[in-house]
């Protein structure tokens, strides 16, 4: 059993498009990518430890009550500049975007972890973002997880020192902690 000329024919043909094709696609495939990139002049948030914002906390809906406290805390008590997405975009912003703005205009980072952020794809998002920047300091200096209940840490957040904010008794304690680690000038020399 043996193939026919016109399928040899076939399959030559296609053997001989195969590279055409591919630098046919390569070639889209890069005058799309230009095409769908913002210019310099459109990209609002700069990629800079160095942006507007000390921190970017994120929290579930569920937690807004304990994170506007945190968060009100460590702008009035500690002087620090923190986005917060829930409460810092305005009328007529494009949520998505102004979170991605305040997320890449901090020095540092923390996510409120607790049942709700667990489900919450927004905190999970943040969360993925945070920790990606942080390890690669590209963007945040600084990820802290901060324990609001009894839900367990991921485990990239397991493996760093979290803030506790279980107790109420350890809670100014506790944030004066992570106001330290979300100063400009970063954390003390043993934090990691």
């Amino acid at each position: 059993m043996g193939l026919d000329a016109d399928w040899i024919g076939a399959i030559a043909g296609v053997l001989a498009a195969v590279p055409i094709l591919t630098g046919a696609a390569v070639a889209a495939y890069r005058w799309i990518r230009r095409r769908s990139r913002p210019s310099p002049a459109a990209v609002a948030a700069p990629r800079s430890v160095d942006g507007p914002y000390d921190a970017f906390i994120s929290h579930a809906l569920a937690d807004t009550a304990l994170a506007d406290r945190l968060i009100a805390d460590l702008r009035d008590q500690h002087g620090l500049r923190v986005f917060n997405p829930h409460r810092d975009i305005q009328p007529g912003q494009v949520r998505v975007i102004r979170r991605g703005e305040g997320l890449l205009s901090s020095a540092n980072g923390a996510v409120l972890f607790s049942a709700a952020a667990a489900s919450d794809e927004s905190v999970l998002d943040d969360y993925a973002a945070l920790i990606e920047n942080a390890q690669q300091r590209e963007v945040v200096r600084w990820f802290v997880p901060v324990r609001v209940d009894d839900t367990p840490l991921p485990p990239l957040a397991g493996i760093r020192e979290p803030v506790d904010l279980r107790r109420e008794a350890d809670y100014a304690q506790q944030v004066a902690r992570l106001a330290q680690t979300l100063r400009p000038a970063g954390p003390p020399a043993s934090a990691a």
